[in-house]
């Protein structure tokens, strides 16, 4: 709003806290929904409902870092744990029940060889 009424915006000289605990719950023990929710509350200045293009882009921005963050995390797990040099088995290849892991060592597919285990 501000920006198409060639208005400034001054920066945030305080916080609600009622919205910042609602961060912080939102992003503790609730889904995606109530976290966009949340942040939108907290960069809603004046309490309108509406927030300018500055404001939604950080919005978007606090709501899309710690996905970044934790997909990241998962695929640099996944290529440790996994190395992609190894190789994937083939899936429905019945002439090949094991494979070579990421130290070299061999992997049985088959579920019951590591029952015991």
């Amino acid at each position: 709003r501000a920006a198409t009424k060639g208005e400034t915006i001054s920066p945030l000289e305080h916080i609600n806290v009622i919205a910042l605990h609602g961060v912080l719950e939102a992003f503790g023990t609730k889904g995606c929904v109530e976290r966009t929710e949340s942040l939108w509350k907290l960069m809603d200045r004046d309490g309108d409902g509406l927030l300018d293009q500055v404001e939604m882009d950080q919005v978007v921005h606090m709501s899309l870092k710690p996905v970044e963050v934790a997909v990241r995390a998962f695929v640099e797990d996944c290529i440790e744990v996994w190395p992609l040099r190894g190789g994937f088995p083939l899936l429905g290849d019945d002439s090949s029940s094991s494979f070579a892991g990421a130290a070299g060592e061999e992997v049985s597919l088959d579920v019951n060889a590591n029952a015991n285990v």
